[in-house]
């Protein structure tokens, strides 16, 4: 849907497995007012909890180029936090395309693009713990992140042109 300054908004509607609307209408994931929110991401659990991210100008945290930020819900669409809050803590240049993935473990993680960082969400019953993991390669973009076959968080380095896996020992 577009937002304002001929960039985009970014809504969130959640579907039944049949494909019947579970809500009436969309809703903005952020409280903030205005366009420039793209390229949005979505991770759930098996009770039905989500988190959105998203990147863009409209977003800007540290710096002035924009940064990520994701807001939770619970499975009834309710905001778990009471706005949006900023995910990446490295904020030279800009911040978009944000993918995240749940993993085995728990915790959600997610792909900083210009920084070239992984992201760690662990959430805990004080709040959100957030760590940045830097990528095997330098400058290399990472994109698509996925959970293997093998417990691992896989990732693409773009900018590398290669994958990339975090192994976790529990």
């Amino acid at each position: 849907t577009p937002g304002s300054d001929d960039h985009f908004a970014v809504l969130v509607r959640r579907f039944a497995a049949d494909a019947t609307p579970l809500d009436p209408i969309e809703f903005p994931p952020h409280i903030a007012p205005g366009g420039g929110n793209d390229v949005p991401d979505v991770a759930s659990n098996a009770e039905g909890a989500f988190i959105v991210t998203w990147g863009g100008v409209a977003n800007a945290g540290n710096d002035s180029d924009g940064s990520v930020k994701a807001r939770r819900f619970r499975s009834d669409a309710t905001p778990v936090d009471s706005q949006e809050f900023q995910l990446n803590a490295y904020t030279t240049g800009e911040q978009y395309a944000p993918r995240i993935v749940a993993g085995p473990d728990g915790k959600l993680y997610f792909t900083e693009f210009k920084t070239s960082r992984i992201g760690v969400i662990t959430i805990t019953t004080d709040g959100v713990i957030i760590n940045e993991i830097p990528t095997p390669s330098q400058d290399s973009g990472p994109s698509g992140i996925t959970v293997g076959s093998d417990g691992n968080i896989w990732f693409i380095e773009t900018n590398a042109l290669r994958i990339g896996r975090l192994v976790w020992r529990m």
